[in-house]
């Protein structure tokens, strides 16, 4: 059986001989449990290309006190659920989870939401811009090199289907919405 894999995380899988396809993830019998291994393997990729983009290019809310967990976060400051997750930072920061933003603009690059993303990319403090565009503050359109584009690709390339969507550091996801308490306990802490 060969493994095919398509652009954002979709696999196939074939036989030698080109005859017969299966979509969908491979389940591996591990005495009483199934063991996802396309998840795996997609967990491996999500880390692999969270660890290639520099910290310079994340918006970073840093843990307080002693440092316990990083999460990266793919997020559109237009998406009201990015919102909602954005006025928990600070009590995951409190609890020692660092939070990395990359930026993606849901309705992609040459939108509105992307424009407001270079902004906030491009501004002196990110995390205030960000702060305040997930109020729905409009800010000053700013230009400058940035990573949006380049990190929305990063999003398509990690499996997104859309924000916010959590990356923990040993690449798992969580789509969508999750409150401190709940990331504490997928954290451990």
């Amino acid at each position: 059986m060969i493994a095919v894999e398509l652009t954002g995380g979709s696999m196939l899988y074939a036989s030698a001989d080109g005859h017969y396809l299966i979509a969908g993830d491979l389940y591996e019998m591990s005495g009483d449990s199934l063991v996802n291994l396309t998840d795996q393997a997609r967990d491996e990729k999500r880390k692999e290309l969270i660890a290639g983009v520099s910290l310079n290019d994340m918006a970073v809310f840093p843990a307080q006190g002693h440092r316990k967990a990083v999460i990266t976060v793919f997020t559109d400051v237009d998406c009201g659920y990015c919102r909602k997750l954005h006025l928990e930072v600070p009590r995951m920061n409190k609890m020692g989870v660092e939070v990395r933003y990359l930026a993606y603009p849901r309705s992609g690059v040459g939108t509105p939401s992307y424009d407001k993303l270079v902004t906030a990319w491009c501004s002196s403090n990110r995390q205030d811009a960000i702060t305040r565009m997930k109020r729905g503050e409009e800010l000053p359109p700013k230009t400058c090199d940035n990573p949006v584009a380049h990190e929305y690709e990063l999003g398509h390339l990690a499996g997104l289907t859309g924000t916010p969507a959590i990356v923990l550091e040993d690449g798992r996801m969580l789509p969508g919405y999750v409150t401190a308490d709940q990331l504490g306990e997928v954290l451990g802490i």
